[in-house]
């Protein structure tokens, strides 16, 4: 088995260098992380912060329809109706 025997100077030397590669391996992984973070499509973080944000009531169509399954809606000056279909779907006319 060989040691390696080194004096203090190559040692000093030698932590400088491993100081000076490391510095580099930590500037390179940020820069990486930076690009990853520029690069990221725009419609997700807002999907997700959608999610987090947004806040709605929920109704019943039931209970909106009533029995006739329909009702008026009075919006911006205008009359709109919603009704239920047949088959179960919603229709909203002016």
């Amino acid at each position: 088995m060989a040691l390696l025997l080194f004096d203090c100077e190559n040692c000093l030397i030698l932590v400088i260098i491993l100081k000076i590669i490391i510095l580099n391996i930590i500037s390179i992984i940020n820069k990486l992380s930076m690009v990853n973070n520029m690069t990221a499509p725009v419609a997700e973080n807002t999907v997700e912060t959608a999610k987090h944000t947004v806040k709605t009531d929920v109704i019943e169509s039931q209970q909106l329809l009533g029995p006739a399954g329909k009702v008026s809606i009075q919006h911006n000056g205008e009359l709109y109706q919603l009704r239920q279909t047949r088959t179960g779907k919603l229709i909203l006319t002016k």
